[in-house]
């Protein structure tokens, strides 16, 4: 099935020959405005527009966010060093807020940090106790397979 075509539409402008109308209308421009400054009108619109246009562009641009969002970031971190070190918090209330909450996250970070590296070091401390345990035991441990060399030496009584 194929979509009909339509024929391309013809406009034809007929100029106005009625002279009482043409009389009219440019006694009618004469009298608001010259043609310079119509033009002029046509130039400021035109300029408005493109400024309207780059305005639109710049918001709608995710460069343009991704720039605002760095900015506002180093712009937080450099407060929160502040209050870290003692300088206080910067008189603005929004960025104060920013320095707060980025303050608190790092916190947060850090004291999540510090107990995994905690939590690892004690596994460690069991596993090594336990491989002392078996080697000492003279048995091979159900958890453990001992390949290469141990680092600490382990005197084995004699039984």
């Amino acid at each position: 099935m194929s979509i009909p075509i339509p024929d391309p539409i013809v406009t034809r402008v007929i100029p106005d020959t009625e002279s009482k109308r043409a009389g009219r209308r440019s006694t009618h421009a004469n009298a608001d405005q010259s043609q310079q400054e119509i033009l002029d009108d046509i130039y400021r619109y035109r300029g408005q527009l493109a400024d309207t246009l780059d305005q639109l562009h710049t918001r709608l641009s995710p460069k343009y966010h991704i720039d605002q969002l760095k900015d506002d970031f180093k712009t937080a971190g450099l407060d929160a060093l502040g209050i870290v070190k003692g300088e206080g918090k910067p008189v603005d209330e929004s960025r104060a807020k920013n320095a707060d909450k980025l303050v608190k996250g790092g916190s947060i970070l850090g004291g999540l940090l510090a107990l995994r590296t905690l939590r690892k070091a004690i596994k460690g401390h069991h596993l090594k106790n336990e491989i002392r345990q078996a080697i000492r035991k003279e048995e091979a441990h159900e958890k453990f397979e001992i390949h290469g060399l141990i680092e600490e030496s382990v005197e084995l009584g004699e039984d």
